[in-house]
């Protein structure tokens, strides 16, 4: 459910689901990415909530992706 921007870079919603059936978390946040910081680099960026039984809290990941 990403959405195109200018250029290659893009913006969406993420959702995701983890468990078994003694832990059950969710996380809901917004990822804006396909920036290029170098050559054959990505660099994206996303943030939101963890919903965790007793452990609820902000969360911001940095991912760089490259080709060799």
């Amino acid at each position: 459910m990403l959405r195109g921007l200018a250029g290659a870079t893009f913006i969406g919603p993420e959702l995701t689901l983890q468990g078994d059936p003694t832990y059950d978390a969710e996380k809901v946040g917004l990822v804006y990415g396909g920036l290029q910081p170098f050559a054959g680099v990505v660099l994206n960026v996303r943030g939101g909530y963890r919903i965790q039984s007793g452990a609820n809290s902000p969360y911001v990941g940095v991912e760089l992706v490259g080709q060799f």
